[in-house]
């Protein structure tokens, strides 16, 4: 639930958040 937390604040980063969350999800 926190990747759509991430993705907006980070709209920059949205690869590397998604493979961090991958990690922490």
């Amino acid at each position: 639930m926190e990747t759509e937390k991430i993705e907006r604040s980070n709209p920059d980063s949205t690869g590397e958040t998604s493979r961090s969350l991958a990690v922490e999800t």
